[in-house]
């Protein structure tokens, strides 16, 4: 069952995703229809404590989206998992934006403590879609 559900976690996510880019091109300039798009995903390395004087409040991971787009472009994210990241909040929140990288904070709805080990364990990325 649980691979069931995977399946459909990840197929919601990748529709989610791609309405987003078809709801931005859609608003774009008519004159420049021709918009640039680029994705991506973080790896599931690279997480950080939020703040070192809260263990276990919540993470962050910096993103190097690597978008080559000389202006800072429309970021939309969601945060994919193998396994316990249905009760998160803001995998799909972009902090500080640049024409190259993004931070996502992550933490439990709940106020349950998560680590960066917690996300490494299991397998926590943030799958990214850039427009401009």
């Amino acid at each position: 069952m649980s691979n069931k559900f995977n399946y459909v976690a990840k197929l919601a996510s990748a529709l989610t995703l791609t309405f987003l880019s078809m709801a931005f091109v859609a608003q774009a300039d008519q004159k420049a229809f021709a918009q640039v798009v680029r994705s991506g995903t973080s790896g599931s390395g690279n997480w950080k404590e939020y703040d070192p004087t809260r263990p276990g409040f919540g993470i962050y991971i910096d993103i190097n989206t690597n978008t080559g787009f000389t202006g800072t472009p429309i970021y939309v994210t969601s945060l994919a998992c193998k396994t316990n990241c249905w009760t998160t909040t803001g995998g799909a929140a972009v902090y500080n934006p640049t024409p190259n990288t993004i931070r996502v904070y992550v933490r439990y709805a709940d106020g349950k403590p998560l680590y960066p080990a917690d996300a490494l364990r299991d397998g926590w990325t943030i799958n990214w879609i850039a427009t401009q």
